[in-house]
């Protein structure tokens, strides 16, 4: 292995893991990678197994990254290993950021995210009902967005569907209450003509 091989593969695994002291040679590397990789891909599978039926989608990122850390860490080599880090680094470097932010926002933000997916699905459910260009129009906007790109996990994307959930519950709640209030309309307009309507529907039997 080269110098320079040895020299990025250092500085990468410096930069993944947080540790400043970590020997030049491909046994130092490769031990580190041991530890810091199944650790990554422990935090990775608890992601899968809450997200796949959650329905929360995954960005080509994470699963790039995830199979990056199954090649590497198949190589029982040091050589190998080092090699193989320093060629899948890019997949590395962003698949370990995604999985580290999935996982954070299972742990902080699972539950609440069952529950804007329910949201949505009921709300699909009436969207025919719906007022276009409202605030429940323009969440489902985003909801769809968030989705197709995979992009819940982003801080400021979720911040702003949270938000915009926050705004579609409360046209949702309006909108309610003058459905509302037509069926009472209803109701008591057929109430109130039904005397009448009985009278008339006698009176037609009799004839």
């Amino acid at each position: 292995v080269g110098a320079d091989v040895l020299e990025e593969t250092r500085a990468l695994l410096m930069k993944l893991t947080g540790r400043r002291k970590i020997d030049e040679t491909p046994a130092a590397l490769h031990e580190t990678m041991e530890t810091f990789g199944r650790e990554k891909l422990a935090r990775a599978e608890k992601v899968i197994d809450w997200a796949d039926p959650a329905g929360l989608p995954r960005p080509n990122a994470f699963d790039e990254g995830k199979e990056a850390l199954e090649d590497v860490l198949a190589l029982a080599n040091p050589i190998h290993r080092v090699r193989e880090i320093h060629a899948r680094a890019d997949d590395l470097k962003r698949g370990v950021e995604s999985i580290d932010q999935l996982a954070t926002f299972r742990e902080k933000w699972g539950p609440a995210f069952t529950e804007l997916k329910s949201f949505a699905t009921q709300l699909r459910g009436i969207e025919h009902l719906l007022p276009s260009g409202g605030t429940i129009q323009s969440f489902l906007g985003e909801y769809e967005a968030a989705r197709a790109g995979a992009r819940f996990a982003e801080p400021d994307i979720w911040k702003a569907i949270q938000g915009a959930k926050a705004g579609a519950a409360l046209e949702l709640q309006t909108l309610l209450a003058a459905w509302r209030d037509e069926a009472r309309e209803i109701v008591e307009d057929t109430l109130d003509r039904l005397p009448g309507d009985l009278k008339q529907r006698v009176l037609e039997e009799e004839l």
